[in-house]
């Protein structure tokens, strides 16, 4: 789950001030985010569908996605 939540924040930082549509996966699970900055508008894992509050903090945005990724 670290190496994805990294590999989501790298692509999120690659691409400030623009939509981006991340696919990685957790134990052979797809997770689906689409975000725009430190919103995430959408968040599918394991058959639920989510999404953050808008405008958080970089750090409250990784806890969000840690607590949603495990469940």
């Amino acid at each position: 789950m670290e190496n994805l939540i990294k590999e989501f924040n790298k692509e999120r930082k690659a691409n400030k001030g623009r939509w981006v549509f991340f696919q990685g996966e957790i134990e052979g699970e797809p997770v689906l985010i689409k975000s725009y900055n430190t919103w995430i508008q959408v968040l599918e894992y394991r058959g639920v569908r989510d999404g953050s509050p808008m405008e958080l903090s970089v750090r409250s945005m990784n806890e969000w996605l840690r607590e949603k990724l495990t469940g």
